[in-house]
């Protein structure tokens, strides 16, 4: 039996031959290597229209947790300072801007995968190939990705917003034009976030 590094290495190998065989395995897509990570941004771009006699105030949204340069590739955490430390593969960033009435402003939300599929409220990340391609559901619809494309589109949907004012239950529907852009920037490495 080997010893050192090489007993480490047969261990691993052993141990992946396992859970294949068994058919379980911990994660559904190669890990990216020390130090690197997956980053896919998915931009909405939501334009409301409701009635505004409804008595309803308007909803500033939160502000945004992180800042993307695409001509830099640096990741900014502006509330997550940690997450640079943090153990993920892909890196999912989600950045809202809203403009019309009831909801107006923007924000922006990271989310660390350590394991796939992993999903938000509408969208599933399904796999990631070695290339670095990436595969997931939005709405419903599959959509792959190689390192460098973006998939956009235009959707309408109705968003009802609830609250209370002066004691009193408000509440009002409003019609919502949603111009989608999904984008895999493919691998980066852990010293893009600063």
């Amino acid at each position: 039996m080997p010893r050192g590094p090489a007993a480490v290495i047969l261990s691993a190998v052993i141990m992946v031959a396992i859970l294949l065989v068994s058919g379980c395995c911990c994660y559904a897509f190669p890990l990216p290597g020390i130090g690197r990570f997956v980053f896919v941004e998915h931009h909405l771009d939501k334009s409301y229209s409701a009635p505004r006699d409804s008595g309803f105030p308007p909803m500033p949204l939160l502000d945004p947790l992180y800042r993307y340069d695409p001509s830099t590739r640096t990741l900014t955490p502006l509330l997550q300072p940690d997450i640079k430390n943090a153990y993920f593969t892909l890196l999912y960033g989600q950045d809202i801007t809203a403009q019309g009435y009831p909801v107006n402003g923007e924000e922006s939300f990271l989310f660390p995968v350590k394991q796939l599929p992993a999903g938000t409220q509408d969208s599933e990340i399904d796999t990631i190939s070695e290339d670095g391609t990436v595969s997931l559901t939005y709405l419903g619809q599959q959509i792959t990705l190689k390192p460098g494309e973006t998939w956009s589109a235009q959707h309408e949907t109705t968003e009802t917003f609830n609250t209370t004012v002066n004691g009193s239950p408000r509440s009002v529907t409003a019609n919502v034009t949603v111009n989608d852009s999904i984008t895999n920037y493919g691998f980066m490495s852990r010293s893009n976030i600063q």
